[in-house]
């Protein structure tokens, strides 16, 4: 699920969708319908995470679609930070049903959060 959510998350941020699985507005709209790009880049263009990091693979459509718009959109950004910019706010924002799936899968306590 966390995946599926994620593929959606990421073809919204990259404007092919801006409904989430769960029929979610992603981006609030201007009064014209438009989306709102301050709104836009403040979530997702700007560096927010630093510290370690951690090699993972994506799919190679996704990559090269990302690769293809940031240095257009956000040029001091790199893919890797795009997806954390993205990850993490996909994580605030379903936290609660991340929890409660894990809690029905699992034994253990609910993750504590970091922010």
């Amino acid at each position: 699920i966390l995946f599926l959510c994620l593929h959606w998350h990421l073809r919204a941020c990259l404007n092919f969708a801006n409904l989430d699985v769960c029929g979610h507005s992603l981006i609030k709209k201007a009064p014209d319908g438009a989306a709102d790009s301050d709104e836009y880049r403040s979530r997702f263009l700007k560096v927010k995470l630093s510290g370690a990091r951690r090699q993972t693979y994506i799919n190679d459509t996704l990559y090269r679609t990302v690769a293809k718009v940031l240095p257009v959109i956000a040029p001091e950004m790199s893919v890797p930070m795009f997806l954390g910019s993205v990850l993490s706010d996909h994580l605030e924002r379903y936290q609660h049903i991340i929890n409660e799936i894990y809690n029905q899968e699992a034994t253990q306590k609910p993750i504590e959060w970091k922010k």
